[in-house]
């Protein structure tokens, strides 16, 4: 039987907003990916996101395969996609749903810098750089800051 396609993956993944009850698929997930690689996230500091924060799953065949988090200020600070499923559209349709305003992404990731996929989804990088590790891009929704 041949692989499914990135148009099937992406038609049967489903996302949804995550509950509580969520917790300890999304840290197994997070834990899976990023564990002694990359940022780790405490399984007490998921919780917190779930609590406080506007939190995405993507599930596909019951698993989680994507995840994101947007802060009480419109800020993406996570956007999670499993390695085999990047290239689905699922990181897009996670975006997408989310809807933050603004991105804070770490440029010195292990799968690589996500600021292509950004602009791609209609985002602008206004600061680079920035953070305590100056690994830190900021990015906005748009081409250009309006101030009222």
């Amino acid at each position: 039987m041949p692989s499914p396609s990135n148009e099937q993956i992406k038609a049967q993944t489903t996302i949804r907003r995550a509950w509580p009850d969520d917790e300890p698929a999304i840290t197994n997930f997070v834990d899976r990916l990023l564990s002694g690689i990359d940022y780790f996230v405490p399984r007490g500091r998921q919780r917190a996101f779930l609590k406080k924060y506007q939190v995405f799953i993507a599930e596909l065949f019951g698993q989680v395969v994507g995840w994101s988090v947007v802060d009480k200020h419109g800020k993406l600070i996570h956007l999670l996609v499993a390695t085999e499923y990047r290239g689905c559209g699922i990181g897009g349709r996670l975006l997408e749903i989310s809807a933050p305003k603004s991105i804070r992404s770490k440029s010195d990731q292990s799968t690589g810098n996500p600021i292509q996929f950004y602009r791609l989804h209609g985002y602008t990088l206004i600061a680079s750089s920035a953070g305590k590790h100056r690994n830190i891009d900021i990015l906005i929704k748009g081409d250009s800051i309006h101030f009222d």
